[in-house]
């Protein structure tokens, strides 16, 4: 992710990987994660914020299901952090599997 100094996003994913130096001073780049572990909780649900609202229509009604892959050797606390920033973040349902089942 790529955010400026007053915290407001600015690319992610491939978008934020073109941009990786070439930004101005005052605008950095973000790893809300870190090995499939929630490293910054605020950035995460920002990003999936912006997961949620590119695919999903902020105008209805239901929230949707997700499906998030987790590392297999996060604890129940890092399980319950991941399923809370979906939910905060719009989420309705959110499903957890471990990665080798995601492979």
């Amino acid at each position: 992710m790529i955010k400026d100094g007053g915290n407001s996003l600015l690319a992610v994913g491939e978008e934020a990987k073109k941009m990786l130096g070439r930004t101005p001073r005052g605008i950095f780049t973000v790893r809300p994660l870190k090995e499939g572990v929630i490293a910054d909780f605020e950035v995460t649900a920002e990003m999936l914020r912006y997961f949620i609202k590119k695919v999903h229509n902020p105008n209805r009604f239901t929230r949707p299901s997700v499906v998030i892959c987790v590392p297999s050797g996060v604890t129940e606390v890092e399980k319950r952090a991941v399923s809370e920033v979906a939910y905060k973040c719009g989420a309705g349902r959110g499903f957890l599997i471990d990665e080798p089942t995601a492979a």
